[in-house]
């Protein structure tokens, strides 16, 4: 967890620096330090060094890794077992951190996209499907993807399973208190010369209304008056967390959480469970004992200087620091210009990290726009910056003294309206024609498509663009969706997606363009109109029985007076999509069926069928009903229609279902076969 969270710290720093500074020869994206490039072998030996892993009652043994390209093939060794899916998960994205300790590259392993399943998720069956993981490489000093022909295009590992996968089983409380027990007693000096027994060996772990864990450690002072250095409490305990580990889990650290209060985190150790969070360790003081926090001594050692553009983005500078503390934020109290430029300085953030080596203070994006703006051309100004430091086992220090240095820089050129239009020309989305103007794009199918299957199409369309001057990130195409603020494509209408941009660092948005593609709320984004060849292809479908006029799902009718036994089918959902409502239409005859019953939409037109609303919570499988009353004249009383006869119908179906608050609602046809198994 440690790791982690230093990983994502890491990762946001190198993100803000990436931003002034890009990348340049002297930061190449090649590599991750010295040394020859790691081949691809290397890589495959060190995921085979795994071992045999078990998650439930199934086993794999990584030593048994088959490759074909870049895609890496594990099959399970025992016939017909469940495996644990989540356990399995995590468990190999641990390993790959282990990995990564020793290897060139920074690792990524990302499942997000696999479709196995062990039903715990909504709308969601178990299944057998393998486990994928997508494994890409990146720089470990600049976070830049690996360009190297052997790594860019990553690995694909497939775990592959002969089961339904099951639900991994979480740690329990007495899981949790078995990991902290094994840490016996803990003594601890006080700044007094005093030595104090800490018991972890007789601690309970509680579990709460709301699945927090918690465990209450007492102190008891001796008679003695001490204190304990509340850094050296946390030394203490993570000195002996090895002897934490137990068949699932072990202590991964211990840090401070709030006064008297402190969190013990721990990682798996097998696949076998998962942890549901930390436990909460309260301290309590048996007796004229108390913690004591540390006087924090920080002097800044140099001078960081911002030069500024017109991008409007945020800028940072190192600056070096002199402190025996291990992370400190800097806020500031006080900012005043020593030159007389009369510029102004509204939002600043300032921090140390001693893993970096480093400090950095960082400028929000107007005040350098402003900055950039006032200045004239080589001039510099000069601020005096008062700030408070704190840091955590620290008392916080005030008037901590800074000198920051802001000189204008050079303008960036500008991105127009031409040159944006020009870049989306080059997008070139399979199935579909394009139109570009005004900076925006509208496609049209070439063919009966999904709204699903045309989004996906657009997000890889989207991936293949040049980033020289207009950037739009991952996260932006991996979570794109249909514009909530319209309805949603079904039938012919259009469906409407906002993409969003930004400039490369080299470049900025020109004013015209700004105009075009900035939101109500200061983003910069373009629209895509997305329109069907004629009509969409609905993304849901009946799977099964009443799939077709071939395949209709039979229905009998009853008597006319008693209800009858709902009878389920299945509808194929989007993935994580829930049903919400569904109506029915009257009964409508098939094309190159006789209507011999004379009950299809051309004849009588009969309102048959609803849905037994209760069986939606079962979100794929809902259940229809006949209406009793409407089938005892026209069906059951009627005596053209013999006793047994069946007749095919077509009825309309509409469905409203969604995520995350956009419902969809869209017709498809459930094919019914009647029976009259009923005659008076």
């Amino acid at each position: 967890m440690k790791k982690f969270i230093n990983k994502i710290f890491i990762a946001t720093l190198i993100t803000l620096f990436a931003v002034s500074c890009g990348n340049s020869p002297t930061n190449p994206s090649n590599g991750g330090g010295g040394g020859a490039n790691p081949t691809p072998n290397e890589f495959v030996d060190k995921l085979k060094s795994i071992g045999m892993v078990k998650a439930g009652e199934q086993e794999w043994d990584f030593r048994t890794i088959s490759q074909s390209g870049n895609v890496l093939t594990i099959k399970p060794m025992n016939n017909a077992k469940s495996g644990y899916l989540k356990g399995l998960d995590r468990y190999l994205s641990r390993k790959m951190d282990e990995i990564e300790e020793t290897f060139k590259y920074r690792i990524e392993f990302n499942t997000s996209d696999s479709t196995a399943s062990d039903g715990s998720q909504p709308n969601s069956k178990a299944n057998s499907n393998p486990l994928e993981a997508k494994i890409t490489f990146y720089d470990k000093k600049t976070d830049n993807p690996i360009t190297d022909a052997d790594f860019k295009d990553g690995f694909i590992l497939k775990i592959e399973a002969n089961a339904n996968w099951a639900i991994t089983p979480e740690v329990t409380a007495e899981d949790y208190k078995k990991s902290i027990n094994q840490l016996g007693t803990i003594n601890v000096n006080g700044k007094g010369g005093n030595t104090f027994a800490m018991d972890f060996a007789g601690l309970n772990v509680t579990k709460d209304q709301y699945n927090s864990y918690t465990a209450d450690l007492t102190i008891d002072a001796n008679g003695k008056t001490d204190t304990i250095d509340l850094l050296n409490f946390i030394d203490v305990i993570n000195g002996q967390i090895s002897k934490s580990k137990t068949e699932y889990l072990e202590i991964s650290y211990v840090s401070i959480s709030s006064e008297n209060s402190f969190y013990i985190s721990f990682n798996e150790v097998s696949a076998n469970k998962v942890i549901n969070g930390n436990v909460v360790l309260k301290v309590k003081f048996n007796g004229n004992l108390s913690f004591a926090k540390r006087d924090l001594n920080v002097t800044i050692t140099s001078t960081p200087e911002i030069v500024t553009d017109n991008s409007g983005q945020y800028k940072e500078s190192e600056f070096n620091v002199s402190t025996d503390a291990e992370n400190i934020s800097f806020q500031s109290t006080s900012i005043v210009e020593k030159t007389s430029t009369g510029i102004t300085i509204n939002n600043l953030y300032a921090s140390y990290r001693k893993e970096d080596g480093v400090a950095s203070i960082t400028l929000q994006g107007n005040d350098i726009l402003n900055a950039h703006k006032t200045l004239k051309s080589g001039e510099t100004a000069e601020f005096e910056i008062t700030f408070t430091a704190s840091a955590t086992g620290y008392n916080d220090k005030t008037d901590v003294k800074m000198t920051l240095k802001i000189k204008k820089g050079d303008d960036l050129p500008s991105v127009t309206v031409e040159d944006f239009n020009a870049w989306l020309n080059t997008i070139e989305v399979s199935g579909f024609t394009k139109q570009v103007g005004s900076a925006a794009i509208t496609l049209t199918a070439s063919s009966g498509t999904t709204p699903d299957t045309a989004l996906n199409s657009i997000r890889e369309a989207l991936k293949k663009l040049s980033k020289d001057k207009i950037v739009i990130d991952d996260y932006s195409i991996n979570s794109l969706e249909w514009d909530r603020t319209q309805s949603y494509p079904t039938e012919n209408k259009d469906g409407i997606i906002k993409v969003r941009v930004s400039q490369s660092d080299n470049y900025v948005f020109g004013d015209e363009l700004k105009q075009l593609i900035t939101d109500q709320y200061g983003s910069t984004e373009f629209a895509i109109t997305v329109k069907p060849q004629s009509s969409w292809i609905p993304d849901i479908s009946i799977t099964g029985a009443g799939s077709s006029a071939s395949n209709p799902i039979r229905v009998n009718v009853g008597d006319g007076v008693t209800a009858t036994d709902p009878i389920a089918y299945t509808i194929k959902l989007p993935e994580n999509m829930k049903i919400d409502n569904i109506l029915y239409s009257y009964l409508e005859a098939i094309e190159g069926i006789n209507d011999d019953w004379k009950l299809g939409y051309t004849g009588t037109a009969q309102h048959l069928i609803f849905d037994n609303q209760s069986s939606i919570d079962t979100k794929i499988n809902p259940e229809l009903n006949i209406i009793p009353q409407n089938v005892k004249q026209p069906i059951v009383d009627n005596s053209d229609i013999q006793l047994n006869d069946t007749q095919k119908y077509k009825v309309e179906i509409t469905i409203s279902y969604g995520e995350h608050y956009m419902e969809r609602t869209e017709k498809i046809y459930l094919y019914v076969e009647l029976v009259k198994n009923h005659s008076v």
